[in-house]
């Protein structure tokens, strides 16, 4: 009604629409025939791409997002900002310190003394205060024991990083290096296609490897819990080919000693690129028209 009443002509979209509310209004436009721009800001500054819809975002190719002022071959070392790790916190805990601040002593207590408690809260040692705190702040048993299942949720990730972190195997002589991405993200849930779940672009890559290659999977630094329950670990475990390195190892090393890097979209895939190392892309990445990138 809102669309009809103000006589729209055309939505435009400042992100691909991948968040549930947005995908519904990019739906019902092109249910009703209003026309619809997409956008998606690009890794280099004052560059973006468009396009009617996400599908022919990247349908121009990168070369047309550099004008010929611009080229891969100018980020030869790449700040990678975006793959800043995220501290593992006790989700119990997060934002307690302005809930504690703002609801509780009204301003009254030193901030440094509630800065102490609200760090104490997230440290996963102290869980059960975490929970009782979560509780007399929101009055609400459902609340409380929704976080309880995803602080263990979280403990139980975080419990298989760690052992993944803490191994040390030498290095096969051949291999692909498959960064994980991080999820809930639009890089897999809206680029990804029929790849959106990570686990079977890896086995779809192990039924074409040569006999003795393996795929060494890295996890994303800035993931949680969240798309990691212990059944994704199984799952990428039964594959003979598959070995887990840890995630503090160095991704540049990786994609320089590899004989190839596989990702859905992830930037991996470019930083392999500007290396000059080959690529093998499973979803709509803005780089698969690039020299070395191939669509599986």
């Amino acid at each position: 009604d809102i669309l009809k009443d103000l006589a729209v002509e055309a939505v435009w979209f400042a992100r691909p629409p991948h968040l549930g509310l947005d995908n519904l209004l990019f739906d019902l436009c092109k249910t009703i025939g209003i026309q619809t721009l997409v956008f998606q800001q690009s890794l280099f500054p004052s560059r973006f791409f468009f396009g009617t819809s996400v599908d022919s975002l990247f349908e121009h190719g990168a070369d047309k997002l550099f004008n010929n002022d611009v080229t891969l071959e100018d980020v030869t070392n790449p700040n990678l900002f975006y793959m800043r790790p995220q501290s593992r916190r006790n989700a119990l805990g997060r934002d307690f310190y302005e809930k504690f601040r703002s609801r509780m002593v009204r301003g009254s207590l030193p901030a440094a003394v509630a800065r102490k408690v609200a760090n104490m809260l997230h440290d996963r040692r102290y869980f059960f205060c975490a929970a009782l705190a979560k509780y007399f702040f929101h009055y609400s048993v459902p609340l409380l024991l929704r976080e309880m299942a995803n602080a263990h949720s979280a403990r139980e990730y975080y419990k298989v990083a760690a052992e993944i972190d803490a191994l040390k195997e030498k290095l096969p002589d051949n291999f692909v290096y498959f960064a994980l991405h991080l999820q809930p993200e639009a890089t897999t849930s809206e680029f990804g296609g029929t790849f959106q779940d990570q686990a079977n672009a890896i086995d779809a890559l192990e039924s074409v490897l040569p006999d003795g290659w393996k795929i060494l999977v890295k996890e994303n630094p800035k993931q949680g819990y969240l798309y990691r329950g212990q059944k994704f670990y199984e799952r990428l475990s039964a594959n003979p080919s598959v070995r887990f390195v840890p995630r503090d190892t160095s991704s540049a090393s990786l994609v320089q000693r590899a004989r190839l890097t596989a990702t859905i979209t992830g930037t991996v895939g470019y930083e392999a690129l500007v290396a000059g190392k080959p690529v093998i892309i499973f979803g709509n990445a803005w780089y698969k028209s690039v020299p070395g990138a191939c669509t599986f």
